[in-house]
């Protein structure tokens, strides 16, 4: 969630302006660059809205759905986590997953290794 923290990712403003820059009708004028130019805006701050909406109702519902669960079996999905982590992501280290095999989150982990995620 932190990439769109502050608005939508770098990589994503620029695809959409490379849209927006794309359009070019005969007889295209300044009024028109300017509302392709606002036409952009509006898209950027409607998608970061919808995602900042979408990833605050699944951080919640997620929250909600770690909140029901048995406890006592913590131990046992970290290890099974760090495994499929292991798995499906070559790039992180086993210092990263020996700590999130600790209680620590993800994030957390990759800080603690010296990398920003």
């Amino acid at each position: 969630m932190q990439n769109w923290h502050n608005g939508i990712p770098t990589s994503v403003k620029k695809a959409i302006d490379k849209i927006t820059a794309s359009i070019k009708p005969p007889l295209m004028d300044d009024k028109f660059k300017e509302h392709m130019h606002l036409a952009g805006a509006n898209f950027k701050a409607s998608l970061h809205h919808n995602m900042r909406d979408h990833l605050v109702d699944k951080y919640s519902q997620t929250c909600k759905d770690l909140a029901a669960t048995d406890q006592t079996d913590w131990p046992e999905a970290r290890v099974i986590v760090r495994k499929q982590i292991n798995k499906s992501n070559q790039r992180l280290t086993m210092e990263k997953t020996v700590l999130v095999n600790s209680g620590h989150s993800p994030r957390h982990a990759s800080y603690d290794a010296g990398t920003a995620a």
